[in-house]
This record gives structure tokens, C-alpha cells and sequence, in this order.
């Protein structure tokens, strides 16, 4: 009988559900803790920003990098990228769908390219994270 797989991952989490017969059964959720952070809980000024010389009111920048909520999306990313087809194996799954909020859909596409995952795919381009499971199904069997 065939068996898939779905996927739904944003910054905060990823939870991996099997689907077979119309039927979703969550498997497990693997958490994020750093995901829920904003910028300005991991930093105590902004990088590159100093002031100018005493008795001059001004700011120069020194230069800029990526916020560092990216780097954590970036990460995760990475680390879902080695996750997810050891999952898959794991279970032993036909087909497997992932279904992410778009930014994190590129990073961890990229990603999973990156490594050259043997993986077959399928991306949906919706974010099912506040989807509740029923209409999930629903979503699912009319489109599958």
C-alpha cells in the first residue's frame, strides 16, 4: 500500500505526518527552540553602528550582515536538509510532499539540492502550519 509522506515546516518547526488511504497520522515534531526568537533578543545593538567622533552627533555604519534570524533559518534549514531523507528512509515512504512558508521553502529547496538529495519531492507552495489536520486531509485528497 502506498504510503507518503508530508512535511509542514516553518522557522519554529517541522512536523512529519504519514498520509495513506485519506488518512493523516502525525508522526512527530521536531522543534526549532531558536526559531521563535526576533532579532532584537539575540542582539544588544545593532551590528556596524558606532558613533562618530566626541562632539560630533552622528552614526556611521561600519557595515552590515545578515540578521540573525537568518542565521538560525539557515541552520535549521541545513540541519532539515540531513533530517529529512533519513526520515524518510526510516519509515520507507513512496512520495514526499513539503509544504513551507516561502522563505523557508527556498532555503531548505536549496538546500536539499545542495546535497544532492536522491529524494522525489513534491513542494507545495502553500504554509500549513495553522491548517488544522482535518482539512489538511481534506486539502490532500482533492488534490492527490
Amino acid at each position: 500500500m502506498k504510503k507518503d509522506c508530508l512535511v509542514i515546516v516553518n522557522r519554529e518547526d517541522a512536523k512529519f505526518f504519514s498520509y495513506q488511504d485519506q488518512k493523516l497520522d502525525f508522526i512527530m515534531k521536531f522543534e526549532n527552540p531558536m526559531g521563535t526568537l526576533k532579532n532584537k533578543d539575540l542582539t544588544s545593538s545593532k551590528p556596524g553602528m558606532k558613533t562618530s567622533n566626541p562632539g560630533f552627533s552622528g552614526f556611521h555604519s561600519v557595515g552590515g550582515s545578515k540578521p540573525p534570524t537568518e542565521h538560525i533559518e539557515e541552520n535549521f534549514a541545513k540541519y532539515l536538509a540531513v533530517y529529512i531523507p533519513k526520515e524518510i528512509a526510516k519509515h520507507e515512504f513512496s512520495e514526499i510532499r513539503i509544504a513551507a512558508e516561502p522563505k523557508m521553502r527556498g532555503l531548505l529547496k536549496a538546500e536539499m539540492n545542495r546535497r544532492n538529495s536522491k529524494n522525489q519531492i513534491t513542494w507545495l507552495n502553500e504554509d500549513w502550519n495553522k491548517v488544522p489536520n482535518h482539512k489538511i486531509e481534506k486539502i490532500l485528497s482533492e488534490t492527490f
